[in-house]
């Protein structure tokens, strides 16, 4: 339970404490105004143009992600 292929110990208990430190540096690490760009033009002006606009990456979603990784957990997605 909790643990991934590579790890003696499960860490599972610590996805809580881990969860809130990684948001937390993404939140230190990412420029809101940017982000919030991204999701107006995900969700606003790609559509208007039929979808020819490439996609925006969201940073801090991807922060949160590597975070995790490298603290030892399994991500999904």
């Amino acid at each position: 339970a909790g643990r991934s292929g590579t790890f003696d110990q499960d860490r599972a208990n610590l996805i809580t404490d881990d969860i809130v430190i990684c948001e937390k540096l993404a939140e230190d690490n990412t420029n809101q105004l940017v982000e919030s760009y991204k999701v107006v033009h995900n969700w606003y002006l790609r559509p208007s143009t039929l979808w020819l606009m490439p996609k925006a990456e969201y940073t801090r979603q991807k922060l949160i992600r590597n975070c995790l990784k490298g603290r030892g957990h399994a991500i999904i997605n």
